[in-house]
């Protein structure tokens, strides 16, 4: 094995055509994950992301940074490549792109992780938390999410007790049981229904909510051109604030609150859902 020692820390990547295997490593190659783990714990360290060689293979991996968590699908126009439900999970610390010939039939069903065929070079890149790659016309953007929704998941879990289960009637019950069990599903439900809030054609509450926090959003403002705002930079610095549940209400009997992570605020963007688990409304609340 051998690494790439010129490659700067969050510059991009180009991997050549050919079939690969997006995820965390450790799902994927338990073969070669102590070799990796190693490469990652010596000489460049944790400073280190980019592009390494394994028997004769290129691959590109990136750390995660933060902790254990699940990567959210942003973004995903790459042909016939089919994500996991509910997102990449993140277990090991590494996350980034392997030839296929490298699996070791970790994750033959492709439930970590996804397999995609390009027939065009692959650009990989991380920066402000986004996993991209792109090839031809087609790309895939991945958010981080740390184990804070993991703990809010927790907390849902507890509705599970008898004591609180036995106040509701079997209809609100059922509610409840749902979103715990598709809690993720809700997470990007949620994501996309921003996203197309804020690039509907008309005035709505997510542009406002960008107006109202411009002198805090700099870093979503695209570098190569300071006054194009990016609305995929904006997602990847949402962070889910609080949820809470109302199964006696079928119009709105979920609520998802987003705030901007490490941004004083007392204003939040909600998202709500119906029974169905449909999104019902985006606003903008205090």
């Amino acid at each position: 094995m051998k690494n790439n020692k010129d490659v700067i820390p969050d510059t991009p990547v180009i991997l050549p055509p050919g079939e690969y295997w997006i995820g965390d490593f450790l799902y994927a190659n338990e073969k070669h994950w102590a070799d990796i783990y190693k490469t990652v714990h010596t000489g460049n360290g944790f400073d280190y992301n980019g592009e390494i060689e394994i028997e004769g293979l290129k691959l590109w991996y990136h750390s995660s940074e933060i902790g254990d968590g699940c990567y959210q699908v942003l973004k995903n126009t790459l042909q016939n490549a089919k994500v996991p439900e509910g997102g990449f999970f993140e277990n090991g610390g590494l996350f980034g792109i392997m030839p296929f010939q490298l699996m070791d039939g970790s994750d033959q069903g492709c439930l970590k992780g996804v397999t995609v065929s390009f027939s065009d070079d692959v650009k990989c890149f991380c920066k402000d938390g986004l996993f991209r790659f792109k090839s031809g016309k087609g790309e895939l953007i991945l958010n981080y999410i740390p184990d804070t929704l993991a703990i809010v998941v927790s907390a849902l879990a507890e509705l599970k007790e008898l004591n609180v289960l036995e106040m509701l009637t079997q209809n609100e019950a059922g509610s409840v049981a749902k979103v715990i069990k598709n809690i993720n599903s809700y997470y990007q439900l949620a994501l996309t229904a921003i996203r197309d809030e804020y690039e509907d054609g008309g005035e709505n509450s997510v542009k406002f909510y960008v107006k109202c926090h411009l002198r805090q959003l700099g870093q979503c403002f695209e570098k190569n051109d300071p006054k194009t705002f990016s609305i995929d930079l904006f997602l990847s610095k949402l962070r889910l604030s609080n949820i809470s549940l109302y199964p006696e209400d079928d119009d709105q009997c979920v609520l998802f609150d987003y705030t901007i992570s490490g941004v004083w605020t007392d204003h939040i963007i909600a998202v709500r859902f119906n029974t169905l688990g449909q999104v019902g409304c985006v606003s903008m609340e205090s």
